[in-house]
């Protein structure tokens, strides 16, 4: 049994991953609808390439996703320069700044800036028209705020990279440029950023996939003015088409899951590439802080205008209306403090799709990370400390799904579902399983950084006492990840809870998550409510935050 088990897990993982894909690149073939037998055609392709919003939104999917790109790169470079690098006042409390947005609930930033820049009734067009009679000048349903908002967003992923890269280097380089008489502006435009060219490349690259594959920010201010990009085009093929049009909708995500499979082909060539650009000496050292001198006030009002702009902006705008009865310029004008009510609250917490969906959302979050955590454990177990052929192999195919958009994970499940026995579509164990599929490699990479810091030692002690393959991993490697699988379970829990494409197109009734329910407002036109239920969910996330790092002393890094 013990040398069957890593055979097993093998091939668990990877049937886990390929089954839905090749299910979904199946369905794209066939002209028959979900359920019924396999009917072979190109047609579906045929009418995508033909489709009156294809070029639109093979256009508007690489704007937006280059776009997102250059800003989000761009923002955090500067801040990983001016926070590790310079003397920048309280640079040491806006080490968290960045990473503040990762505690925001999804769609947030999207409901605040369309209340901030809707082109009719957003309150700064309202505001630059009512005082300075200037016409509308922003517009929330184009593609260059959808960049905006979306780029906000990505801030903390490339931050999170690039930091790492400027906290390693090795700062004599740039005390050699200074030294022949360089300035400093000089020595970070030829030295310091050509040496982080390889993380802010890998960073880059990984932001242009995430925005292939982002759901809320092309869907919420998207589609309602008719901007298309490829997942918001999967989506209207399949929740806003009557009947639902699986056929268009397959073709699409085969498409997109292409491009981003290229995407992550391109992102796993600039990681091989790193070692022309090693910079990471024996010796110890700290990085060089840089007397910017008074430039350093500069940097402190662009750390708080960030700050600011992604996380305070949001929050206060989104708080401030989920109190007020109707979105409205002149109501929170002229009559503020007398139309405040507490009525969008108590509608979220006596609605049963919001109250239930918290409680879903607990549970499938619970199990989803709980389960990832561990296949990603033992995969990597397998992987670094086993001599089973193929487990390289399988490390690549765990990493796979990075490449896969929320919303194809749930579209090439619904395919598998109605084709497997059971009725597994519409039931928490569906959800379940998308979420697994779509967070494992967030699992796998947490999980494979603490299985190579444990000796073999230790393991080989207890196998050489008699102990099984089973228990050696049970009593002994298990025990020594539980710091880094408690703080990685942090992290997929919050991911979960957050997580809108991949579950939208598999919950039903009694099995709808908080996130879609939330989404299921805008669906309706209830601003005010959506607005409420999101603060409801800021809070939420925080709390569970706080929770798992005063009370369980969890040591996480967002």
């Amino acid at each position: 049994m013990t040398a069957i088990l890593p055979v097993l897990i093998s091939v668990g993982v990877a049937a886990f991953i390929a089954i839905p894909m090749g299910m979904l690149i199946l369905g794209s073939f066939s002209a028959a609808p979900l359920g019924e037998p396999f009917a072979p055609t190109l047609n579906n392709y045929a009418r995508a390439f033909s489709d009156k919003y294809f070029a639109q939104s093979l256009s508007n999917t690489m704007v937006f996703s280059v776009g997102s790109t250059i800003l989000a790169i761009t923002i955090s470079t500067l801040l990983a320069w001016v926070i590790v690098r310079t003397n920048t006042p309280i640079r040491r409390f806006a080490e968290l700044l960045p990473i503040f947005p990762l505690l925001l609930p999804p769609m947030m930033d999207n409901i605040a800036w369309i209340f901030l820049i809707s082109p009719r009734a957003g309150l700064i067009n309202r505001f630059l028209e009512d005082a300075f009679h200037i016409s509308p000048l922003f517009d929330a349903f184009t593609v260059p705020a959808m960049i905006w908002v979306y780029a906000l967003g990505s801030v903390p992923l490339a931050y999170l990279i690039i930091v790492s890269a400027f906290t390693r280097m090795d700062p004599s380089l740039e005390e050699v440029s200074i030294i022949s008489g360089a300035g400093t502006m000089r020595t970070l435009r030829t030295v310091t950023l050509p040496l982080m060219a390889p993380a802010i490349l890998s960073a880059a690259i990984l932001t242009f996939v995430s925005a292939l594959r982002a759901f809320e920010t092309p869907t919420l201010m998207g589609i309602p003015a008719g901007v298309y990009v490829f997942v918001s085009r999967i989506y209207s093929a399949i929740e806003l088409s009557v009947p639902p049009d699986t056929g268009l909708a397959t073709a699409y995500a085969s498409l997109l899951l292409a491009l981003t499979m290229i995407g992550v082909g391109l992102y796993i060539w600039s990681l091989n590439r790193t070692e022309k650009f090693q910079v990471v000496t024996g010796k110890g050292y700290r990085p060089r802080i840089i007397n910017i001198g008074k430039w350093r006030h500069l940097t402190l009002i662009f750390l708080l205008a960030y700050f600011f702009v992604a996380v305070i902006l949001p929050f206060v705008v989104v708080g401030v209306m989920s109190f007020m009865p109707y979105f409205s310029y002149s109501l929170f004008k002229e009559n503020f403090f007398q139309s405040i009510t507490a009525l969008n609250y108590q509608r979220v917490f006596s609605h049963p799709l919001i109250t239930q969906g918290f409680y879903t959302s607990i549970v499938v979050g619970i199990v989803s990370a709980g389960l990832a955590i561990l296949i990603g454990a033992m995969t990597s177990y397998l992987v670094y400390r086993t001599r089973i052929r193929g487990r390289k192999a399988l490390e690549m195919v765990g990493t796979i799904p990075i490449a896969f958009p929320g919303l194809v994970v749930g579209l090439a499940l619904l395919w598998t579902f109605f084709y497997l026995p059971g009725q597994l579509y519409g039931t928490w164990i569906a959800v379940v399983i998308a979420l697994i599929v779509f967070k494992l490699p967030i699992a796998l990479r947490a999980m494979s950084g603490a299985v190579v810091q444990i000796h073999n030692e230790l393991e080989e002690a207890s196998r050489i006492h008699g102990a099984s393959w089973t228990r050696t991993f049970r009593r002994v490697t298990l025990p020594l990840l539980k710091p880094a699988m408690s703080g990685a379970f942090i992290y997929l829990f919050l991911s979960a809870f957050r997580e809108v494409g991949a579950v939208i197109l598999l919950s039903g009734p009694g099995t709808t998550v908080a996130a879609v329910a939330l989404f299921n407002y805008y669906g309706t036109g209830q601003w005010m409510e959506l607005a409420a239920g999101a603060i409801t969910f800021a809070l939420v996330l925080l709390a569970v935050v706080l929770v798992g790092k005063f009370v369980f002393r969890v040591q996480f890094r967002l």
